[in-house]
């Protein structure tokens, strides 16, 4: 039992280093914009690029997590992590920050790939991926609350100093994780090292999900200013969004597979995606708000499932995969509704976008949660 809270305690540490980043993206934007006179729409590209590395880097190391020392990886990945936020707490041009970013993103999908590892070989993945999102939404709880109490003189750079010294101190606890595969027992069908077609068409499903729910959120300064919404006012409505989102993974740690994974994974996308296209046509900040939560409690009562549903299917390897493909998502969201903001569009667009691939993605989330449950039932019947 003991083994087990200190297992868990590692994973925590590592997904929050990894996570915190991109939940308070959204408070560096501004800053960013003026501090190095970039165009709103290409702070989209910064990020999407950071978030392509993570997620090329987690697909990347898939086939080889059966084998590699997960302890060693989160150690490297966390460094890289750190060197990220030093770099871009002490860069003065646009390019040193962007390298600095896309260095903050290999470690990144170090990671993603090496915590989705562990926690996919535990005794109820979909729990315990429960869990991590509730450390993960807690903390970005916190530091909505904390970030803009920081001085103004500080800026972006401030921000990236604080999130580094959370990274220094979670990094300790990384020595919890298990440096090998099989910290319990993992059904042997489920040790496979291979990215087949399974694995792509999981991807496809987690990037959807990704994109309909983050394509505003970025941008959620902007969508707040064009209703009359001031900075202070949105960062409150991202605070209690964030406060209400912890009931989304809480409910799905409390309700765990009883009704299934496909069901509850249908029913939070089309909430997400509704919640979403609410945001960018509120017309105030209470309808801002409530969309907010709306969507960021769905999301991430989702996620849990998806990672559930590929490492029930796949194990270790193909939940690498699902969390690289929900990376490409979120890299692909910010550039999107950059592209659409570039070219003259509007949020609405942008939220119009995140409700159709919500309903674009229920057909492979139906097909991909049929074949996985008729594969468990042939599992079943062989052993």
């Amino acid at each position: 039992m003991f083994r087990r809270y200190t297992t868990i305690s590692g994973m925590l540490a590592g997904s929050l280093i990894a996570e915190i980043g991109g939940y308070t993206m959204p408070f560096v934007v501004g800053g960013i914009v003026k501090a190095y006179a970039i165009p709103e729409g290409w702070i989209g590209f910064i990020i999407a690029g950071q978030i392509a590395c993570a997620s090329l880097v987690s697909i990347g190391l898939a086939p080889y997590l059966l084998r590699l020392d997960r302890r060693k990886l989160a150690f490297a990945g966390a460094l890289l992590v750190l060197l990220g936020y030093a770099g871009s707490a002490l860069s003065h041009s646009a390019d040193f920050l962007v390298m600095s970013r896309l260095i903050g993103g290999i470690g990144e999908g170090i990671l993603y790939a090496s915590i989705a590892a562990v926690a996919a070989e535990t005794e109820d993945a979909d729990r315990t991926f429960a869990l991590i999102w509730v450390a993960v939404v807690a903390l970005a709880v916190i530091l909505f609350v904390t970030l803009p109490l920081l001085p103004d003189w500080a800026g972006p750079r401030g921000i990236f100093v604080a999130l580094g010294v959370v990274v220094l101190a979670l990094i300790p606890m990384l020595k919890n994780i298990p440096p090998r595969a099989g910290i319990v027992d993992a059904p042997t069908n489920h040790k496979t090292s291979s990215i087949s077609t399974h694995a792509v068409t999981l991807g496809l499903v987690a990037a959807l999900l990704a994109i309909l729910a983050n394509g505003y959120y970025y941008f959620i300064e902007g969508i707040a200013q064009s209703i009359g919404v001031t900075e202070v006012q949105a960062g409150y409505a991202m605070a209690i969004s964030a406060a209400c989102a912890l009931a989304g993974p809480a409910l799905a740690h409390r309700l765990g597979t009883r009704f299934g994974r496909t069901p509850p994974l249908a029913l939070g996308y089309l909430i997400t995606g509704v919640g979403a296209y609410a945001v960018t046509h509120a017309g105030d900040q209470t309808i801002l708000t409530i969309a907010m939560c709306v969507s960021g409690t769905a999301y991430v009562f989702t996620l849990p499932y998806l990672l559930g549903l590929a490492a029930a299917s796949g194990g270790a390897p193909l939940a690498a995969v699902a969390r690289g493909g929900q990376g490409i998502g979120s890299a692909s969201a910010p550039a999107i509704s950059g592209l659409i903001l570039l070219n003259g569009g509007t949020y609405q667009q942008i939220g119009a976008l995140a409700l159709g691939c919500a309903i674009f993605a229920l057909l492979p989330l139906i097909y991909f949660g049929r074949t996985s449950a008729l594969n468990s039932d042939r599992a079943r019947d062989v052993k």
